[in-house]
């Protein structure tokens, strides 16, 4: 797409042909009428919702996903997640309104079956008021019927402000760009509708700022149904790190890595970081996610994350060599065994002096600091797959915890082949 260069009192505009209504764009998710507990679809959803994420270059995630809702992958066709974050702030970058998220699948008669993301955010002002962006609501469906997939958005934004002028929205994808100040790309969205599965995804504003570097996004959902899987559907992820104040997230999870729905073939997907700054916490370095499942000839799905150092709370904590591992197997029989050996500390020094960490895990005091929890375990969905934080510090004089090292993996939908006559 070709730009020019404008001076800097003029806005440029470009447009790319895609409709915001797009496929039915005006309906809702169908209400599940289907009561039975734990109903078992002949497919699977996906999707995720968040309102808004900071990011400041260099990779210091400045506020995370805000009000984060996700399916994973399930069979489930009644499940729904919300949440909300009331207004919040960025200092120095943005300053956000309400948000909250819902996502949630759910079934219609013997066919229909539809998962739908929806994000909403009250408002937002960026760079001390430059860039105003009115009212978020961004809603997207994917449903799996008798005719096939089918992939739908309906975004509505009030109103976006520049400098005080108000910003045309043309109903479509949109970037802006604004000389000197940022560029603002609106309804940034992918729908796909193939043979076997569909997705929804949007994006509602973008805005990367050129002088800081910073990114802010608003308003994100994602829908999807899949009805490749053959045995199983895997949900989890890996991931470095993630920090809360007084239990709101102001740096977000670092090196994510999920899995997909149908698996990975027995490849391993990585993501991987060479830094991450997590503000006045500290910093982590050598960051890799990887994940990795199969389908045949059973199921069976490894989540690992690792660190390779991290300095904490002003360099008094060190952590070197950190590795959390989930490892999930499904036997012929149906029986689900967990495993989360490999996981470990190398070393852990504070104020430069060495400390022993119990090697079955537990909590250690750290004296002047707070506590540091070694290896928590949570068995996750009934049995059916195990989450491994490898540490988690609690720092009391600010409240403030930090997740080191998280892998998580489920396996769910797995029916056992009937026995060979």
């Amino acid at each position: 797409m070709a730009r020019r260069a404008l001076p800097v009192h003029q806005i440029c505009v470009f447009v790319v042909a895609l409709g915001f209504g797009m496929s039915c764009a005006s309906s809702v998710s169908s209400t599940v009428t289907d009561d039975r507990p734990n109903a078992r679809a002949p497919l699977a959803f996906t999707g995720a919702a968040w309102g808004s994420t900071v990011k400041v270059d260099p990779p210091y995630v400045g506020s995370g996903k805000s009000a984060y809702v996700s399916l994973g992958c399930t069979r489930q066709d009644d499940k729904t997640v919300t949440d909300a974050l009331p207004a919040h702030q960025v200092p120095e970058l943005a300053d956000i309104g309400d948000v909250s998220s819902t996502i949630s699948s759910g079934s219609e008669g013997a066919s229909t079956y539809t998962s739908t993301g929806l994000s909403t955010v009250s408002g937002a002002s960026v760079q001390g008021g430059r860039i105003v962006v009115g009212a978020i609501n961004a809603l997207v469906t994917a449903t799996s019927d008798i005719d096939g997939y089918h992939a739908a958005l309906d975004l509505t934004i009030s109103i976006l402000t520049v400098d005080g002028v108000e910003v045309e929205l043309t109903g479509g994808e949109q970037v802006i760009e604004v000389p000197g100040l940022a560029e603002i790309t609106v309804a940034k969205q992918k729908l796909k509708e193939l043979p076997q599965r569909s997705k929804a995804k949007v994006t509602a504003v973008k805005i990367e700022l050129f002088e800081s570097g910073a990114v802010v996004k608003l308003g994100q959902a994602r829908a999807g149904t899949d009805g490749r899987a053959i045995n199983a559907v895997f949900t989890g992820a890996s991931y470095g790190t993630k920090v809360t104040v007084a239990d709101e997230v102001t740096s977000g999870r670092s090196a994510v890595k999920s899995f997909p729905c149908v698996g990975t073939s027995g490849e391993d997907l990585v993501k991987d970081r060479d830094l991450v700054k997590l503000g006045p916490v500290g910093k982590a370095e050598d960051l890799v996610s990887t994940v990795n499942a199969v389908q045949l000839p059973l199921p069976e799905a490894t989540a690992t994350s690792t660190i390779g150092h991290l300095a904490l709370v002003d360099g008094r904590v060190v952590i070197d060599g950190v590795t959390a591992v989930a490892h999930v197997t499904q036997n012929a029989d149906g029986t689900v065994e967990l495993d989360t050996s490999g996981t470990l500390i190398t070393t852990l020094t504070v104020d430069g002096v060495p400390v022993e960490l119990p090697e079955e895990g537990g909590e250690v005091v750290l004296a002047g600091i707070g506590t540091l929890t070694y290896r928590a375990v949570t068995v996750l969905d009934g049995g059916d797959g195990v989450e491994m934080i490898a540490a988690q510090l609690h720092e009391d004089a600010t409240d403030t915890d930090v997740v080191i090292c998280r892998a998580a993996a489920t396996i769910g939908g797995y029916k056992p082949a009937a026995p060979s006559t």
